[in-house]
């Protein structure tokens, strides 16, 4: 994966009919959209103290608030309730409400587009003096120099990607973590090695069993529970030489990593999954994949979870149809 902090933590800008200086006029009874200018610099979010700052009288900032206009994101951080979410915005709720922490965990992992659950308290990780909020939990560890960026010269701390999917895998339950694995794992976001160095590393540490847990379930190559689910379907089924993972090239190069491939038939089976293949950049990103493994001679079978629980016989029907060549007998 080639996504990079400088490529993903440019805040989407908040349109204000105020002008960024400062003392700028406060709005008249109509504006009952409008928020601070500031907020154009801060993903959406802003405090009432700012707010104040800007000539909004303690009156207004509380009939915005009282009246569901302006909402709070998380600590001290508000966000006018018009504008769409900015997972950006709960990133600077963190550097609002304590300047010195950093965005962590699941707050960075939505900030950073991985493929997380949504909802529930946000996150920021530091060395102490702060305690955890009913909607903002803070994490109390001294974080090395080297797993934190800055979004900007000015703006919030948060973690890299690679800090992030630890942590996230030190708390999120266990199908939570292994969604985010089979996401992670094939686009080289993190390794098994990291996983292996951040158990040693972590040796007595809340959350180091649950790395743990995630070292041992991707001991056998499959990457998710549903990729688990169809080895073991081909293992009972007796269908043999497959590979899972593997690498697929063409004449432009690495293709794929594939879920399964019958390399000898030129087979290529596919796990469907929410977050190995969700989302529309994602879907289209599959289908170009796909036409290229076509063009390269390869038959793709894909199959959802609901097949490999609801009707396994049917798959290994199918896969067995396909291996079969003219005159072959059935396998």
């Amino acid at each position: 994966m080639t996504t990079t902090l400088a490529a993903i933590s440019r805040p989407a800008r908040t349109r204000s009919p105020h002008d960024s200086r400062a003392g700028a006029r406060a709005p008249g009874p109509r504006d009952l959209d409008a928020v601070p200018a500031v907020a154009a610099r801060q993903a959406g979010a802003f405090t009432r103290q700012q707010a104040r700052a800007e000539g909004w009288s303690a009156a207004q900032v509380k009939q915005r608030v009282r009246s569901g206009r302006w909402v709070r994101v998380a600590g001290r951080a508000l966000v006018a309730s018009s504008v769409r979410p900015d997972p950006w915005a709960a990133v600077w709720a963190v550097r609002l409400t304590w300047p010195d922490a950093v965005a962590s965990h699941l707050t960075a992992a939505r900030a950073l587009g991985l493929p997380v659950p949504a909802g529930g308290p946000e996150h920021a990780t530091s060395a102490g003096g702060v305690r955890s909020l009913r909607d903002l939990v803070v994490h109390r560890v001294d974080l090395p120099a080297d797993d934190v960026r800055r979004a900007g010269r000015e703006g919030p701390a948060v973690t890299t990607l690679r800090r992030t999917v630890l942590d996230c895998l030190r708390v999120l339950p266990a199908d939570d973590a292994d969604r985010l694995l089979a996401w992670c794992l094939p686009r080289g976001v993190l390794r098994r090695e990291d996983l292996r160095a951040a158990v040693l590393a972590g040796y007595g540490r809340h959350g180091t069993p649950a790395l743990l847990g995630a070292l041992r379930r991707t001991a056998g190559d499959a990457l998710s529970p549903a990729e688990r689910r169809m080895h073991a379907l081909l293992r009972r089924g007796g269908v043999r030489g497959w590979t899972a993972n593997a690498t697929v090239r063409d004449w432009a190069g690495v293709v794929a990593v594939v879920d399964v491939l019958f390399a000898a038939q030129r087979v290529v089976l596919e796990v469907d999954g929410w977050a190995a293949h969700g989302g529309r950049e994602a879907f289209e990103n599959d289908r170009r994949r796909q036409n290229r493994l076509t063009n390269a001679g390869y038959r793709v079978l894909r199959f959802t979870w609901r097949d490999l629980v609801e009707r396994p016989d049917a798959v290994l029907a199918e896969v067995r149809s396909a291996l079969r060549g003219p005159g072959d007998r059935a396998l």
